[in-house]
């Protein structure tokens, strides 16, 4: 990928590369594919990332905390703090049920494309 970069001896910026890494790396780029590849990967990342964080105080609102409607309905943590996990709403589970199953869709239509455009820098462009 960017063989004319390379040939040139000019590496892309460092925004592309934030943006658009696996467009810079051949094993970025195929790590990126075998994450969002099927709703099965997708998945197993997912439950990792439950298993991890569902009862971190980074995903927690103190239950007198002004949380969406959606997230009302949510009861307080069994940790004997008086918090909302919101790893453990229905929604928010459903929501990302419903993520697994539609993101390599959206990736392989919109994302892809995206990643494999030329460098968009002024300096490359």
């Amino acid at each position: 990928k960017n063989k004319e970069i390379r040939d040139k001896n000019v590496t892309p910026s460092l925004s592309e590369q934030c943006v658009r890494w696996a467009n810079v790396s051949k094993f970025k780029s195929k790590s990126r594919k075998d994450a969002v590849c099927s709703s099965k990967s997708i998945r197993k990342k997912l439950t990792k990332v439950l298993e991890t964080w569902d009862s971190h105080k980074w995903f927690q609102f103190s239950s007198d905390s002004l949380v969406p409607s959606w997230l009302s309905n949510v009861s307080p943590s069994n940790d004997n703090t008086d918090s909302i996990n919101i790893l453990k709403d229905k929604n928010v589970l459903e929501m990302l049920k419903v993520y697994s199953e539609r993101y390599p869709k959206f990736s392989a239509e919109f994302t892809e494309p995206f990643l494999n455009m030329p460098s968009q820098t002024i300096l490359h462009g």
